[in-house]
């Protein structure tokens, strides 16, 4: 499944998915100030979130990867809003694009396009067999960090998010409705 993800260049670890994040949630109050085009504001976040996380003893060697897959996770998700408030669409064209804002709920609404993706792109993931899979694929941290049953609730908590997008078919298995 992440290698799924890795393939559409939207994969990012979840620990430094939330530090970047953690720093677009910081910076959106200043975000229309700014003028910042889309890979000028990820990069921005994501330098910010590096320094926190040497800073905290975080070793990680693939920022510049890792900020790809969040800046397509959220240009894919359509989370960033244009000078007109507009979400900004995927193409060649977004990362050149002036953000002005970002979607309140973009981490969840992020989240939610990967379990999406996974569902759609493999077509055979069904619940609750694959649950443990999403949820390893989507938020395994470390060994230690996390255990197993909150990997779990947070699937669980984005497929509650999802009612009525994300439905179960006869055989089991889970599709996206439009």
């Amino acid at each position: 499944m992440q290698k799924c993800l890795k393939d559409r260049y939207i994969y990012s670890p979840k620990l430094i998915r939330d530090l970047i994040f953690a720093e677009l949630r910081a910076g959106m109050t200043s975000l229309a100030d700014k003028q910042l085009t889309v890979s000028q504001l990820l990069r921005e976040a994501s330098t910010q979130a590096e320094e926190k996380a040497q800073a905290e003893g975080v070793k990680f060697e693939f920022w510049r990867s890792a900020t790809d897959g969040v800046l397509e996770n959220l240009v894919a998700a359509q989370v960033l809003l244009d000078e007109h408030g507009r979400a900004i669409e995927p193409g060649p064209h977004a990362r050149g694009t002036k953000v002005s804002g970002l979607s309140a709920e973009f981490e969840n609404q992020c989240e939610g396009y990967l379990l999406e993706y996974l569902i759609v792109t493999l077509g055979d993931v069904s619940w609750p067999k694959d649950r443990t899979a999403l949820a390893h694929a989507l938020f395994k941290v470390g060994p230690t960090r996390k255990e197993v049953y909150e990997l779990q609730d947070r699937v669980d908590e984005l497929m509650a998010l999802q009612k009525g997008r994300i439905v179960e078919k006869k055989d089991g298995t889970l599709s996206v409705e439009p």
